[in-house]
């Protein structure tokens, strides 16, 4: 692959799919969340970030672009599986 393509899909990969992945953390942080709901949006503002920066910096780390989307979508995959049943035990 060209290094300007591969490079184009890391950084993708890594804003896109962080975001896409922050979005996801947040909802289930705050549908599993036990107690107040106001205190699950306000620790579910801060802690999805912490996210966004690992997978910007894995997207860069791993060997090949296509490893970064293999990740993003596998962990996008989990946390959905997880928010989804998060909603059904609630």
């Amino acid at each position: 692959m060209k290094p300007g393509i591969d490079i184009f899909l890391r950084v993708l990969a890594g804003f896109a799919g962080g975001y896409a992945l922050m979005v996801l953390a947040n909802l289930l942080w705050v549908t599993a969340w036990p107690g107040h709901r106001a205190d699950a949006v306000y620790w579910g503002t801060f802690f999805p970030y912490a996210i966004f920066v690992v997978i910007l910096m894995m997207a860069f780390a791993v060997r090949s672009a296509w490893r970064a989307w293999a990740w993003v979508l596998g962990l996008a995959l989990m946390l959905l599986g997880l928010l989804v049943l998060a909603r059904v035990l609630k």
